[in-house]
């Protein structure tokens, strides 16, 4: 298995995908760079899995508004740190299963420029 990541990768998030036996391949300053090098060698006899854009994903990630609502807990809205877009369609097409489609959701995305420049 081989994973492609950006220079910006952390050495921690990097070891950890290792010990999941994956072979780790750094390529460009971004995410979209990484991606397009790791569409390279695909072919008919090569998976390519989407780290967020995948019905798969979303699915697991829509586990823990099934979690809430199994608590009995009651909610007025849903707080989200998104990127990508998994975890916001994963959580509306749960929010939307258990009934509650007119829960507000509300994202917020990190500005890297802003992470990224001195004090």
């Amino acid at each position: 298995m081989a994973v492609f990541v950006p220079e910006t990768t952390t050495e921690r998030a990097k070891s950890l995908i290792r010990q999941e036996g994956a072979e780790v391949f750094v390529h460009g300053a971004s995410w979209h760079e990484a991606n397009e090098r790791a569409l390279k060698p695909v072919d008919a006899d090569t998976a390519f899995i989407h780290p967020f854009d995948d019905p798969i994903l979303w699915t697991g990630h829509a586990t823990m508004i099934d979690e809430v609502v199994r608590a009995g807990a009651a909610f007025d809205a849903v707080v989200l740190s998104v990127g990508r877009g998994g975890l916001l369609f994963g959580v509306a097409d749960r929010l939307a299963r258990n009934g509650l489609q007119d829960i507000p959701i509300i994202a917020a995305e990190t500005d890297a420029r802003r992470l990224c420049q001195p004090r």
